[in-house]
């Protein structure tokens, strides 16, 4: 009964902080001062932040829930000195959208974001970064994928793979070679 009232009247959401601090274990210990909540407008909340730097320009990309569809899609901001932050939706592809795992390679700014409704990792390139993005490819179909990772060591691109499978979930690595991705 308590699970039916919960999901009638409560709604999970995330929130997402930003600290100024070198020490980040002891402000996340903390967590009663962080130095910026990142709020987003009644409509959205936020969650699964990625912060790039390009240009001298520091952004914010993250998944934010559409109230209104009970959906992700991804949005962005452009962080200031004064840590101010205006998350607007950025990419909306159809589906459930998070976890925008973003990336340089080759100059380009790419960006895997979990589009496991589809049961695809899809590859997005950044036309007009940093809100200019169209789907290259999908690297991988049949899978159901979340929080897909791209790493990069000693000249060479490994992407992980996570499959939750109730108690049995799996992780997978490989190697992946973007300039062979179509």
């Amino acid at each position: 009964m308590n699970n039916i009232i919960s999901k009638l009247f409560f709604e999970v959401c995330w929130e997402s902080v930003i600290f100024n601090d070198k020490n980040i274990l002891s402000s996340i210990k903390k967590m009663k001062n962080p130095d910026k909540r990142i709020v987003c407008k009644k409509r959205y909340w936020c969650a699964d932040p990625f912060i790039v730097e390009d240009e001298n320009c520091i952004f914010l990309f993250a998944e934010i829930l559409d109230r209104n569809i009970s959906r992700g899609k991804l949005g962005y901001a452009k962080i200031d000195q004064n840590l101010k932050i205006k998350i607007e939706p950025n990419i909306d592809i159809g589906c459930h959208t998070s976890y925008p795992e973003i990336f340089k390679y080759k100059n380009i700014w790419y960006m895997i974001p979990e589009t496991s409704e589809r049961k695809t990792i899809e590859l997005y390139k950044a036309n007009n970064f940093p809100n200019g993005w169209v789907k290259e490819c999908a690297l991988i179909h049949n899978i159901f994928a979340v929080d897909t990772t791209i790493f990069f060591k000693d000249g060479r691109c490994f992407i992980f793979i996570y499959d939750p499978k109730g108690k049995e979930n799996i992780l997978s690595i490989g190697d992946i070679d973007l300039a062979e991705k179509k």
